[in-house]
């Protein structure tokens, strides 16, 4: 079976979804396990890099898109 966005759902080629502000590790694109957060398709991924990771810019794309 096929793996699906862990954020929205879709199919499609996925990408390793990591939190870069973690300090556990010292190379800039290094992942640890603490790190990961799970498998996102390329379009979450960008838009989530596009918004800095910051749950509050997050949330107010989706109010606004919502309204």
């Amino acid at each position: 079976s096929a793996e699906l966005c862990e954020s929205c759902g879709l199919g499609g080629p996925l990408v390793m979804d990591h939190d870069h502000s973690c300090d556990r590790h010292t190379a800039r694109d290094a992942m640890c396990d603490s790190c990961v957060r799970g498998m996102i398709c390329s379009g979450c991924n960008t838009a989530l890099g596009l918004l800095g990771e910051d749950p509050g810019r997050i949330r107010a794309l989706a109010a606004y898109v919502e309204r």
